[in-house]
């Protein structure tokens, strides 16, 4: 999304007691109202309870006026306007290369000061690749509101009325149940992370470590949100299963730690190696040995099993060991890279 870009707001306290849609909804206009309902009614007071009992009118996709008046005006007199309007939640009248970075959606968590958040990021994400697909895929809940569009008919208030709030309501229960998790997530990693904190490459990071079954809670770590705000993430499962994952900035490069592990894992199968193999120095894989190494950009994982591979043999390095390795290797790397800067 865009961080440049002065956007159109809406003034912040005018009450609100009716939304306006275009006809035919999208899935991104219905997660925005749904954003509305759980975090809006700061903004725009009465604007949930709105949305709730289905206080809805709808303007012709495109539309730049209702009944002779524009966005501004319907606004004061209570009337919010979501995908349609020119209102500050239409992305179709942005500047085109603003244009095709944001939907409505972006654009009320945008105003909201939401759009950050962990688990509202990537629904944003999704929504908008979505709406960028002119064909959906069949099975998707686009493709679904198209089809409910045909079958229930845009003729009639009613209809769109009934349609609208079916396409909200899922979001609602993806709301609701993110939150949920989230807080179970939260208090779960305030009893189980321990950290540490080194240098690495003239930058402080933090090396997290947890013991969990929790499939989300890596990924939290890795934020403020969570309290952690870690680097660099090791999670050990109840099956002995690790990941190791590394947060985006600044880039952690793992190559070298998965090297050290894979060796150790052969230490501790009693496996003779060669310190010069190359599959060993350029992270694996390594015939027998259960850890995998995956670059992405800016980002790097270790894996020893996973939820789509369970049955994979867990390792034979006590978590304490793992968590030494991580952290001689990466604390090490600063001070290589510190002389390596004075000598050049």
């Amino acid at each position: 999304m865009n961080n440049q870009y002065e956007f159109p707001r809406y003034e912040p306290g005018i009450p609100c007691h009716t939304v306006g849609f275009h006809i035919g909804l999208h899935d991104e206009e219905a997660a925005g109202a749904a954003y509305m309902i759980h975090y809006g009614d700061h903004y725009h007071p009465g604007i949930a309870k709105a949305i709730q009992e289905g206080n809805f009118i709808f303007a012709d996709a495109g539309a730049l006026s209702y009944k002779g008046k524009d966005w501004q005006q319907c606004h004061a007199e209570g009337i919010v306007f979501i995908g349609t309007m020119g209102s500050p939640y239409d992305e179709h009248y942005l500047p085109k290369d603003v244009r095709g970075k944001e939907c409505s959606a972006t654009l009320i968590a945008r105003a909201l000061n939401i759009q950050n958040e962990t688990h509202i990021k990537p629904v944003l994400n999704a929504l908008l690749q979505s709406d960028r697909q002119s064909e959906g895929n069949l099975l998707s809940f686009s493709s679904h509101i198209m089809r409910g569009h045909k079958h229930y008919g845009t003729e009639t208030i009613e209809s769109l009325t009934a349609m609208a709030t079916w396409c909200i309501q899922p979001f609602q229960w993806l709301i609701i149940s993110q939150e949920k998790m989230i807080n179970e997530t939260k208090n779960e990693l305030q009893t189980c992370c321990t950290y540490e904190e080194i240098q690495y490459l003239g930058k402080t990071i933090k090396i997290a470590l947890i013991q969990s079954d929790n499939d989300q809670i890596v990924a939290l770590a890795k934020t403020k949100a969570g309290g952690v705000a870690a680097h660099v993430v090791i999670c050990k499962n109840s099956k002995g299963h690790y990941f190791i994952s590394t947060s985006k900035f600044p880039f952690i490069d793992l190559t070298t730690v998965v090297a050290e592990l894979i060796m150790e894992e052969l230490d501790a199968r009693d496996i003779k190696y060669d310190l010069r193999d190359k599959r060993i120095l350029s992270g694996g894989p390594y015939p027998g040995i259960p850890w995998h190494f995956q670059k992405e950009e800016n980002l790097h994982r270790i894996f020893n099993g996973s939820l789509s591979a369970p049955d994979v043999e867990p390792s034979k390095i006590k978590m304490g060991r793992v968590f030494g390795t991580v952290y001689r290797v990466l604390k090490n790397t600063q001070y290589t890279e510190a002389v390596v800067r004075k000598i050049a």
